[in-house]
């Protein structure tokens, strides 16, 4: 993984963080992995806003857009050894502001977006994806995915939820001298234990056992119900979600 740091002196600081582990969850798009442990790398720890977002809600798409690759690449081996002359790469940030306008409870478009996921009205460029999208409180309510303007004719795109990875697990692994431990624990888990942050959207979540591990069903406000569907067909239809729970708003 790339990562960006800022030194005190004001220069930014480019280099490659290894992952410890990686794992897809599907039905989501969302990729759960843990760093390679440093001391001298910082990170900025979102809280994460688990479940369902609530319509018309303020929300910002955040990632790197306009990269500047040097013809030949970028050389693993040479950024290693700390010989990548970083000057002949460069990107952007933006950052993209908009509302929740649509809820899509068990995926978008068969081989499109098979998951969970929100549309929002943020125009997106192309490499925002698998940027957070943030809620006005600055918890992560999603994982900008993809545009969606080909389906809707105007600026729109389209944010993972994180409800359907709760059930998934991620490998830790823990050294204290030449001992290494190693533990599987669920996100719900990490969540329970505090070594996620994570907002009161959580709680209306229902959780059941199937063949396959935990599934968790979805719980939407009792107000935005008639903008929430199975998917986008169920959407053209007309059609109101089938799986999932009604919250009321109090």
């Amino acid at each position: 993984m790339l990562h960006q740091q800022r030194w005190p002196d004001g220069r930014t600081r480019l280099r490659f963080v290894d992952l410890e582990f990686a794992t897809s969850a599907p039905p989501s798009d969302v990729i759960l992995a843990a760093l390679t442990w440093a001391p001298d790398v910082e990170f900025l720890a979102l809280g994460l806003s688990p479940g369902v977002p609530r319509v018309e809600s303020l929300v910002h798409t955040i990632g790197y857009v306009d990269f500047t690759i040097p013809p030949g690449g970028i050389s693993g081996e040479e950024v290693r050894r700390g010989t990548f002359d970083w000057r002949s790469y460069s990107h952007r940030l933006m950052v993209t502001q908009g509302q929740v306008e649509r809820l899509f409870l068990q995926r978008f478009a068969a081989g499109y977006l098979n998951g969970p996921c929100f549309l929002t009205s943020c125009a997106t460029k192309p490499g925002q994806s698998g940027g957070p999208v943030l809620n006005a409180q600055g918890n992560a309510c999603g994982i900008h995915s993809s545009g969606a303007s080909t389906f809707f004719n105007r600026e729109v795109s389209l944010g993972s939820m994180f409800y359907p990875c709760l059930g998934h697990s991620i490998r830790q692994t823990t050294r204290h001298g030449q001992l290494t431990m190693v533990s599987n624990r669920t996100v719900r888990d990490l969540i329970a234990r505090g070594a996620i942050r994570a907002d009161e959207t959580i709680r209306p979540l229902r959780f059941v056992k199937a063949q396959q591990g935990l599934r968790v069903d979805a719980a939407v406000h009792k107000e935005d119900v008639c903008r929430a569907h199975d998917d986008f067909a169920g959407f053209q239809a007309g059609r109101e979600f089938t799986r999932g729970d009604v919250q009321d708003s109090n």
